[in-house]
Formats: structure tokens, sequence, C-alpha cells
């Protein structure tokens, strides 16, 4: 896909965070223990900044365009505000966000990232990150841990090949199915939960997975939690 892996043949993988706690080592260990995949961790406003990726390629800004450095983005960020364009950094994630899927590089939208970027004032979702998940409403409520029966409605699949249904404990969404365009793989029936649990789409020139699990050791222990972030990771980069 976008060809940003080193020498290795790993996936060089960027994990975005900021605006919402998470334990650190449990999440970074999650993570480093994939051996399919390079572990880049970062902030948002460290990503949308960083100026070693202006060192292989023509470039149209100071600062380029950082997901060239990578075969896949995962974002496990939750920023509340819509960027201001008036702001440096605001306008900076405005420009690199919204030229996202130019270069085909996978994105991956884990727990609360897929909630990220809904003016909790204004009830409303950014438009391009509406679109990278596929909901357009994506206003919410959680709730605490619950057990969650997830049902694999498409086995056949890359992702979800050959997967039978799971359980697992993890906290939860209350807010709209993923929308028109989108693959659904896996949904459960819990009332306390939306009612999808992983689907995969294309924006662009890239491909996405999202899923709402992934809060915490509990998730990162689920063999099944853990197959479907190998896989999506994967997948998204083109590797299977």
């Amino acid at each position: 896909m976008a060809g940003a892996s080193d020498w290795n043949g790993k996936i060089k993988t960027a994990v975005i965070t900021g605006e919402h706690p998470f334990v650190v080592e449990d999440f970074h260990g999650f993570f480093r223990s994939i051996p399919e995949i390079d572990f880049y961790p970062q902030h948002m406003e460290d990503f949308v900044t960083d100026i070693g990726s202006s060192r292989h390629w023509e470039r149209e800004t100071t600062f380029g365009h950082p997901w060239l450095n990578y075969d896949v983005i995962v974002f496990y960020n939750m920023h509340r505000s819509i960027p201001d364009p008036s702001d440096k950094v605001g306008a900076r994630v405005i420009e690199v966000i919204e030229k996202l899927g130019e270069m085909s590089t996978g994105i991956v939208m884990m727990h609360h990232g897929v909630l990220a970027f809904v003016d909790k004032d204004l009830k409303k979702g950014w438009q391009p990150w509406n679109d990278m998940v596929g909901i357009q409403d994506r206003t919410f409520n959680s709730e605490p841990e619950h057990p969650l029966s997830a049902d694999v409605i498409n086995p056949d699949h890359p992702i979800t090949k050959g997967m039978p249904s799971w359980d697992m404990i993890d906290e939860t969404y209350m807010m709209d199915a993923a929308g028109e365009g989108s693959d659904i793989l896996v949904t459960t029936d819990h009332t306390k939960s939306t009612s999808t649990l992983l689907w995969t789409r294309q924006y662009r020139k890239s491909r996405v997975m999202c899923t709402p699990l992934g809060h915490s050791r509990k998730a990162y222990n689920t063999p099944q939690f853990r197959q479907i972030m190998v896989r999506g990771i994967q997948w998204v980069a083109g590797r299977i």
C-alpha cells in the first residue's frame, strides 16, 4: 500500500493518542507484543508536525505529509473540539487529516478514536472523521465494562476469516451503527452497545478498519480482540 516499511519487513505503524487517559504500560505492551509491526506511539500534535516526513519526499508544505513515514495509522485519540483553523496546531491538524487517503496509507480507528472530534456543545462531528468512521452522527453515551457477545457475521473477510463468535468484557458506546459504505464484520445485540463492533471501509485510496473495542487490559488479553487488531493492521496495510 503506502510502501513505508523498513527493511525488516514489519508494518510501520503510527499510533496516535491525545486528550484521553489510558494505562500506558498495558497499551504500549499490547502493541509491542505484536511481532508483525513496528510501533511508533505519538500525540496527534507531534504527528501532524513531524518534520522527519520531509526527508525522502518532495513536499508542498514545510512539514510535508507525515503519514508517508508509515504503512498504517492507528487513531486512539479523543480530541473533543473540532480543530480551530486560527490556531497554528489546529490548522496543521486540519491540513493533515483532510489529506488523509491520498496515498493509501492504512487507517485504523480504535475504541475512543471513533469518537474523536465531535463538538460536545454543537453535537456535530468533524466531517472528515465522520467519513472515515462511516457514522455521520457520532454522539454517544458510554457504559463501564460489560460482558459482550461478539457475533462474527462475515467469516469470509480476511480480518475475520474462519473466526468463531466470542465473548469479552469491554467498555461500550451507545451510538449509531456504522452506515452506508461499511462492510460489517462483527455485531452484538447488547442493549448498552452500538450494534456494530467491527467494520471496514474505503476512504479515498485508503483501507479503513473501525472498532469501538479496546478499552483496557481485559480487551487486550482477549485472544480474538488481539487477532482482529493484528489482522486489521495487516489488511489495511495490504498485507492480507
